[in-house]
């Protein structure tokens, strides 16, 4: 999950500050998750 994480956000984007990351990993982790099927609860 980190490996998916780090490539979909910093190392494709250029962040002026840790808000923009922490904002930007946050929105991609709701719709990675929103996205994803659960097999289980």
């Amino acid at each position: 999950m980190v490996r998916t994480i780090n490539e979909a956000t910093v190392k494709s984007f250029y962040y002026a500050s840790i808000e923009e990351l922490r904002r930007h990993v946050r929105d991609w982790l709701i719709a990675y998750n929103f996205a994803k099927q659960l097999k289980a609860l």
